[in-house]
């Protein structure tokens, strides 16, 4: 009887542990990844209304950092896409987002550059910010590293604002 309850729990130890070590392990979807492919789904679809790309010179010297809230209200030159959606540039904002891959990190750097999302119905549904370099930045509020092509797709969108 003692030998039968031994084994009983040693199989039922066994299978929880393995259960929490398969929950545990398994690594969730990265937040600032997902938000890319999020709103590049949502423009596919039309969602997307209002684009606003916002721009403050690389040459702007600060005491500190440009975090994303002070790149939104200290921006010197900004873009407004009134309706992605009926434009020849929603399939080029999409092939860049598609393009771009974001991965957490633990600093946002000094900001420069940064492209926000608004819904049809004025809904605010994201924002990615970028450092002079377009490699590091945030994704809402979240730091994040960046590669691919987004960065120089607004590069090319805002071509004629001064000192670009």
């Amino acid at each position: 009887m003692k030998l039968t309850l031994g084994l009983i729990a040693i199989v039922i130890f066994a299978s929880v542990r393995d259960g929490y070590t398969q929950t545990v392990g398994s690594e969730p979807p990265c937040p600032v990844s997902q938000r890319l492919t999020e709103l590049s789904a949502a423009i596919s679809r039309g969602e997307v209304g209002r684009v606003e790309i916002l721009r403050v010179s690389p040459d702007l010297e600060t005491r500190t950092s440009i975090t994303p809230r002070a790149l939104e209200q200290l921006y010197e030159t900004k873009l407004v896409i009134r309706n992605i959606a009926e434009t020849s540039l929603r399939d080029k904002l999409t092939k860049a987002l598609n393009q771009t891959s974001a991965s957490p990190r633990e600093q946002i750097g000094d900001l420069r550059w940064a492209i926000i999302f608004f819904s049809q119905k004025e809904v605010r549904m994201g924002a990615f910010y970028f450092d002079r370099w377009g490699r590091y930045g945030a994704v809402n509020e979240k730091g994040a590293a960046f590669d691919g092509s987004l960065y120089s797709w607004l590069k090319k969108i805002s071509s004629g604002f001064p000192d670009n």
